[in-house]
């Protein structure tokens, strides 16, 4: 059985603006270019990822290795050092019976590097632009991807599977 394929006029909607989402966005809207088809890119996503605290992020850490920094570049995709954290030059594991340090093999130093997913925690001295989150999705909408903030409530799915699948998103009656 094939499954559904794009063609112009397609419309895709990704729910969720996070990394996921947005490299979604930019790998497909980049294959659809290549195939020479016009298509519509939608994310949707409630979050505003330039607010401090738990309403800008989702509770997680953002490290960021060498081998993604690099693939992110050959993407033009290039992250400006102002949303860095903190460039680090290795991880430690800590076991219950030892520790570990895993530095880079051939010794390079602050090839790793932090990022805050939001604006950063609640009370922190940062201000403005430092949420790698907002920065992604920032690369799509230049590129052409529409940005909806709001959150999905519902996913309608049609009995027919060639039917068009309906969100519902939003405040109540909005």
């Amino acid at each position: 059985m094939e499954g559904p394929k794009l063609h112009n006029g397609s419309h895709i909607a990704i729910i969720g603006g996070g990394p996921a989402g947005t490299f979604f966005a930019h790998f497909a809207l980049k294959l659809a270019r290549q195939k020479g088809l016009d298509i519509t890119i939608t994310i949707l996503d409630g979050k505003n990822f330039l607010r401090q605290g738990p309403p800008g992020c989702n509770m997680c850490a953002g490290v960021i290795s060498e081998t993604l920094l690099t693939r992110l570049q050959e993407q033009g995709i290039r992250l400006p050092e102002e949303r860095v954290q903190h460039r680090i030059d290795a991880y430690y594991v800590q076991t219950a019976d030892a520790g570990l340090r895993l530095a880079h093999p051939q010794g390079k130093r602050g090839t790793i590097c932090t990022v805050y997913r939001g604006s950063g925690p609640r009370f922190a001295p940062e201000t403005g632009d430092v949420s790698f989150d907002d920065f992604l999705l920032g690369c799509v909408k230049d590129r052409g991807v529409q940005v909806i903030e709001q959150v999905v409530v519902e996913i309608c799915l049609p009995d027919d599977t060639r039917g068009p699948v309906r969100l519902l998103y939003g405040s109540p009656g909005s």
